[in-house]
Parts: structure tokens; sequence; C-alpha cells
């Protein structure tokens, strides 16, 4: 289950191939749907209209079309970032090219204020509980913590009988955030009260704190 700026990408690329024949198999940033005997490889790309599969499905669209048997059956995760560093991660992937490259070289205290602007949005915050809840219910197996991604790797890997070095993980997504100050600074009392009432059974669940 892809989750929001949790290296989704990443994740997904990695394990593409075991669900698609080798012969098939193109790596790719995006991507059309692929649904073979081998498994299910679901769209990847900015317009998912016309695709049945496709990144960031929530968990319920996904049981609906495997059906309840098979989706018990299957052995389910996803990846769990900080949230105060999600959130981060999120504003600089949603700011437009020209501002992003006005924020990397203006005072981090105009940094701040423009996150903290964009914060008060809710709409614009990566939330996706759906995507590993069903009816407020975990519905996976395993989170993968982004801040261990490839150690949890492995367990997956392990769990699944997957014969691949986690050390191949390719990275994408990763060239947006262009400032090296920890994602904590970027906090005032106001932002991290939102990002905690909007976030607060990750913060609790995984302990997690700026």
């Amino acid at each position: 289950m892809k989750t929001k700026k949790t290296a989704g990408t990443s994740t997904e690329i990695f394990f593409e191939k075991s669900c698609c024949p080798p012969s098939l198999y193109v790596e790719s940033h995006a991507r059309q749907e692929l649904v073979t005997d081998a498994g299910i490889i679901g769209y990847r790309g900015p317009d998912q209209r016309g695709s049945t599969y496709f990144h960031h499905m929530t968990a319920s669209q996904v049981r609906s079309l495997l059906g309840e048997d098979v989706w018990q059956s299957y052995f389910k995760f996803c990846v769990m970032r900080n949230p105060y560093d999600k959130v981060v991660s999120m504003f600089w992937m949603q700011t437009p090219e020209a501002e992003r490259e006005r924020l990397a070289v203006a005072r981090f205290e105009d940094v701040r204020d423009r996150f903290s602007d964009y914060v008060r949005n809710a709409h614009l915050l990566p939330l996706d509980r759906s995507v590993y809840m069903i009816d407020e219910k975990v519905a996976v197996d395993f989170f993968i913590r982004f801040e261990h991604l490839r150690e949890d790797l492995q367990v997956v890997c392990d769990r699944l009988d997957i014969r691949q070095p986690v050390e191949g993980l390719g990275r994408y997504k990763t060239d947006c955030r262009l400032r090296p100050e920890h994602f904590g600074l970027y906090y005032n009392e106001e932002s991290t009260a939102i990002v905690r009432q909007h976030f607060a059974w990750e913060i609790e669940q995984f302990r997690y704190g700026i």
C-alpha cells in the first residue's frame, strides 16, 4: 500500500520485479498499469483515470477489487514516516519551482513563515490513513519505518522469501527539499499543534516527535 512522501515510489519499484515477468519489466519512475499472471503493477503518474490499479489507492479500494479472500491471504505492508518530517517534505514538493528556488537562498525565518502558511491548509497535508486503515482499523500486517527503511525492507523480503538485496533500493523524488535544516526547525507552536492534531494516531502509535 503506497503512502505519500515515504520513499513510496522507491519501495514500489523495488518490489515490482517480483510482480512481473522479467521479459516485460522495465524500471521507470512513471509507468502504465500492468496486470499479468505474475502479479499486478499499478499505474504511476499524474492522471490515473482509466486505470483500475494505481498508486496511493486506499485499502478499501484494493480489497474491493481483489475480493475478501485474496485480501485476507495477502501479506500487506506500507511505509510509515514521522509526520513532522513528512509534512516538510510535502511542503517542498508542492511549492512551485520558482518559489522553491527563492526559498533555497532566503533567510530561514522566511522559509518557516511560508511553511506555517502552508500547514494551515489542511487539504494540502499528506493525509493517507485510508491507505493503511479500513473503518479506522489498521488493515496492513507490517509498517516499514522510513527511518529504518532498509532494515524493515529486509524484514518484508525475508517474510515473502524475496531474494533481492535491499542495497539496490533506488532513490526517487529526493531533489525537492533545497535546504539542509532539520525538519524540527520548521515548526512553531501553531504548526506543531496542527500536525499533531491531524496525525495524532501516527504520532502516538510510533512515538514520533520533533
